[in-house]
């Protein structure tokens, strides 16, 4: 059966998805459908775009020795074609398609803004947007801690259940159980602020993810696992903001969400430049 997902028809059918240079039957769901035409309104890579494509589309027309294939891409003819919708991402020599949606694939090195879901003896779970909850153990939570776990801890008194924190993919196991690290536990708690969740491609990795607006007296942690997090600068949980920072944080919280609706990469830079 052909059905017109231009038009929005959410339904799993197989259907015929024109693109620059190839015309393929591909199978569309219903999410497919509708990232589509969010992905025409951008444009096609080569036109300014931020590097979104849809099945079909070729990334590179001339796929030699120097380009290396990545997941989510496939050649065909000599060029390089994205076989999933999603972002284009370049690492050197690597080209591979990263999908707008889904479940956050963790890598080490990556600043990821996670909820406590579960207190154990010596350890927390953690909620990352990852197929798996993540684990963070009292022995990697901070100098101060590791201390006290040679007598009774009262891991409550550190972090409880519903609990934010910002910390850092320590390792990643063969069975994709992620292990996280944090300088200092009691200090990697975030102040009483909003979360918003975007696909968690729509992060770039940067050298800093903690941002401060200090015109605002905002900041904003970006998490590599779609997860942004924007607070009072220097807020505590007794602490009740005034309602020029309150404004703020609602504007940086509807710019992310805006950006995110378009596809658009989420930087401090670009969040910034929405926020009047």
């Amino acid at each position: 059966m052909h059905v017109d997902h231009r038009r929005g028809i959410h339904s799993s059918a197989t259907v015929r998805c024109r693109s620059p240079s190839t015309l393929a039957t591909i199978t569309h769901s219903a999410a497919v459908c509708r990232m589509e035409s969010k992905y025409q309104a951008l444009g096609r890579p080569g036109e300014g775009t931020v590097g979104v494509v849809c099945v079909g589309d070729v990334i590179e027309p001339q796929a030699n020795d120097s380009v290396l294939r990545g997941h989510g891409t496939l050649l065909r003819s000599g060029s390089l074609v994205a076989s999933r919708c999603g972002r284009v991402q370049r690492w050197n020599q690597l080209v591979l398609v990263e999908p707008l949606a889904g479940a956050y694939a963790a890598a080490v090195g990556h600043v990821v803004v996670g909820r406590i879901v579960q207190v154990e003896a010596t350890r927390w779970l953690v909620d990352i947007h990852a197929t798996t909850l993540a684990v963070l153990p009292l022995s990697t939570a901070g100098g101060a801690v590791r201390k006290a776990a040679e007598g009774a801890v009262d891991m409550r008194s550190i972090l409880v259940e519903g609990d934010l924190i910002a910390a850092e993919v320590q390792a990643v196991r063969s069975d994709g159980q992620v292990q996280l690290h944090v300088r200092d536990a009691v200090a990697s708690k975030l102040p009483p602020g909003t979360v918003v969740d975007i696909p968690a491609a729509l992060v770039r990795p940067q050298r800093k993810h903690v941002h401060h607006w200090a015109a605002t007296g905002i900041k904003a942690v970006f998490g590599c696992n779609g997860a942004i997090w924007i607070g009072v600068d220097g807020g505590s949980s007794a602490a009740v903001p005034g309602i020029e920072q309150v404004q703020a944080v609602v504007q940086a919280a509807t710019a992310v969400r805006a950006l995110a609706g378009v596809g658009q990469a989420i930087t401090p830079a670009a969040v910034e430049r929405m926020v009047p």
